[in-house]
């Protein structure tokens, strides 16, 4: 029930979706009543919004005399107040000189905008109580740190919006010294803005020196600061931070994490208030760049955002590897009964890669495909019995004399010679006998879609036995590329292969991987509400070597699609590889596209990102690439990044398909609008030549 008819009108404003009227009777005292007001609305539906409205209608006159002060900054407060507690704001209206700015200028255009420069949120969340570690990805402990403002206290700013990262620097470090070289005005406007910065040194020798490195760069940023607009200047005025002190001085968490990992450039705490380690801050042959620290925290927004998503449907967890030597497994996994797998309309595969400790230093350095496929399932074993082994064909030697000693006698054995001298290279005569081939037996395996698929087995060396049915893992589901000596987590949505998992029961599944020296696995299968499945994939295009013969093999396809089919989609995994030995650096950093033809109807795809000098890194918090790698993370790819998983190429084509009839499906591959001719590298720096790793279906759904 609302407190008054006086709040209800400001809620049923609020509940539509549209701010009070400048004139809403409501006062700052009942502000925190008002959003009770508008969430008791939005809980309680049209019944509670047509009270309201009754009570709204009966409201005595004289209540016009509490209202919201007719100010630029009270007005900037009631349109933003559903991130922030509009009492909370109004006050600050009253106190901070920034208020105005924060709710009101031109760059404000979202309610989070305001929050962060204010820093007040409603969904404030309170400050774990431990227990606090001193290791990456444990929970982190308050940090107290003092500067010419007042303490910085962690725990006291912690809202569960914003990030930290703490950036030291140290008498001889040139490391720290280069990054503040670096565009500082640029450093800040790439920056979220529910980041807190706080620089401090780290003492070696000679702690004054230290610490007037610090002060240096205090005013630095100020100076830079001072030249942007009113609201970057209260937004980061809030948000950058210098200390006073050196960090031996601090105590608290973060000392304790330096003295446990080691000196650091830098330290971030995550929106989970994770310890976070942080990658390198600079391209490869490039200066260090305070413009790359800003991937962090944006990486760590996009995290938030994928927990969220995640959590937002229904959903059975199936584990299919927990953290090991990651770089092959091979595994059975009963995903449970048919009639259960039916309810899920969403297939995701949760893919994570850790470094042991989670340290950036122990995970290898090199990008790599990693690839999941489902395996055929054993339907007829091979025969439990002893077998005939393999004999290898045994050739024919001819017979060599050898020599007495050093002279030219020749011998066969030792008493062809003289006591004195012994016979020395002879070999003996070999008659050629043609080897045994290993016995083998039939077996077979039903592949995915339950067609039995006939198989020979060999009998095992010592001939105890048949070695297993060699049942086949074709059927790649996943591709991820693996990042330059860094972690992390990727959640893959795979929901066409469905199809492989309707029957239930056990599956097999393998993992490749070249560069992951830990991994967790699991499959999430999700309700999303959906009324459609996946029926049947139907195998389309591959790959292979990309020149100007690449076309050549592939040849129109006839595709039956049945009368009961609802929707089809495109469905394809398409990653190019080959860099430096031609001039168009193909096909990892051009720009090839790939048009696929559905009854005369052209559906393409291409890489525009490819080459682009920092593709990859703008794909942080859209794709989540893995920020900061040792290695080249950063250039623009052909269809894929390292430390992202494979997008797949999906599209709905069902208004260009006959259903119930034949359909004529075709493919080429082009750059730049032709055949693809290579062209040799007048300078070329190792790689190797072109090719295309692709595999592509129609999805039918019914």
């Amino acid at each position: 029930m609302l407190r008054s008819p006086i709040l209800a009108l400001a809620a049923i404003a609020i509940a539509c979706g549209d701010p009070p009227p400048a004139n809403a009777p409501i006062s700052s005292a009942d502000a925190a009543a008002e959003t009770a007001a508008a969430t008791d609305v939005a809980d309680n539906g049209l019944d509670v919004a047509a009270e309201v409205a009754e009570e709204v209608a009966q409201a005595d006159a004289s209540a016009d005399a509490q209202r919201i002060p007719d100010t630029p900054c009270a007005q900037g407060c009631v349109k933003w107040q559903a991130c922030m507690p509009l009492a909370a704001c109004l006050a600050a209206c009253e106190v901070d000189d920034c208020a105005q700015h924060c709710v009101g200028a031109p760059q404000v255009q979202s309610c989070e905008d305001a929050a962060a420069c204010l820093g007040i949120w409603k969904d404030s969340q309170p400050f774990s109580t431990g227990p606090y570690g001193s290791k990456w990805r444990t929970q982190a402990g308050d940090t107290k740190i003092p500067t010419a403002e007042g303490t910085f206290s962690v725990a006291e700013r912690w809202n569960g919006r914003d990030v930290f990262v703490f950036l030291t620097t140290q008498d001889g470090f040139a490391y720290a010294a280069n990054l503040w070289k670096s565009n500082l005005k640029q450093w800040l406007q790439a920056s979220p803005k529910n980041v807190h910065y706080v620089f401090f040194a780290l003492a070696g020798k000679d702690k004054a020196a230290a610490q007037a490195l610090v002060d240096k760069q205090r005013d630095l940023v100020k100076t830079q600061v001072s030249k942007l607009s009113d609201y970057e200047i209260c937004l980061w005025s809030k948000r950058v931070h210098f200390a006073s002190d050196i960090a031996q001085n601090f105590g608290g968490g973060l000392f304790d994490l330096i003295k446990t990992q080691g000196g650091q450039a830098a330290i971030g705490i995550d929106r989970t208030q994770n310890w976070r380690q942080i990658g390198l801050l600079q391209t490869v042959g490039g200066a260090p760049e305070l413009r790359l620290l800003t991937y962090e925290p944006r990486y760590w927004n996009w995290e938030v955002q994928r927990e969220a998503a995640l959590s937002s449907y229904p959903e059975l967890v199936v584990p299919v590897h927990k953290a090991s030597d990651g770089n092959h497994f091979d595994v059975e996994v009963d995903v449970g009964p048919a009639d259960k797998l039916a309810e899920y309309d969403t297939l995701l595969i949760d893919l994570g890669a850790w470094c042991k400790d989670h340290k950036d230093e122990n995970c290898a350095e090199w990008d790599y495909i990693a690839s999941a496929a489902l395996c055929e399932r054993p339907l007829v074993p091979v025969p439990a019995q002893k077998c005939q082994a393999g004999v290898p064909d045994v050739a024919e030697v001819k017979e060599g004399l050898g020599l007495c000693g050093d002279t030219t006698a020749t011998c066969k054995l030792a008493e062809d010679c003289s006591p004195t001298a012994a016979c020395k290279g002879y070999v003996a005569p070999v008659t050629a006998k043609k080897g045994i081939p290993a016995e083998q037996a039939t077996c077979s395996c039903s592949n995915l879609d339950g067609t039995p698929i006939e198989h020979k087995s060999s009998c095992k060396g010592d001939g105890s036995g048949f070695a297993p049915c060699p049942c086949g893992c074709s059927l790649e589901f996943g591709r991820w590329i693996t990042p330059y000596h860094r972690e992390g987590r990727w959640v893959s949505d795979v929901t066409p292969s469905l199809v492989y998992f309707r029957a239930g029961g056990k599956h097999r599944i393998r993992f490749d991987a070249a560069n992951l020296p830990m991994v967790d696995f699991a499959l999430r299968f999700q309700k999303r509400g959906s009324p459609l499945r996946p029926k049947k994939l139907v195998d389309l295009f591959g790959g292979g070597p990309f020149y100007q013969d690449y076309n050549k093999k592939y040849k129109p396809l006839t595709v039956d699609i049945p009368a009961s089919t609802k929707k089809v989609e495109l469905y394809a995994l398409i990653t190019g590889h080959g860099f430096g030995t031609e001039l168009d650096n193909c096909a990892e950093f051009c720009n090839h596209t790939h048009h696929f033809g559905i009854n005369g109807q052209e559906f393409s795809h291409t890489h525009p990102a490819a080459g682009a000098f920092m593709g990859c890194a703008e794909a942080v918090d859209k794709d989540g690439t893995v920020p900061n790698q040792f290695g080249t993370w950063y250039l623009g790819r052909g269809g894929w990044c390292p430390g992202q998983d494979v997008r797949p190429y999906r599209v709905d084509v069902t208004s260009a398909m006959k259903i119930g009839g034949a359909n004529t499906l075709t493919y080429k591959g082009l750059f730049k609008g032709v055949d693809y001719v290579p062209k040799p590298n007048p300078k070329p720096q190792g790689g190797f030549g072109a090719s295309i790793n692709k595999r592509s279906w129609l999805v039918l759904y019914e």
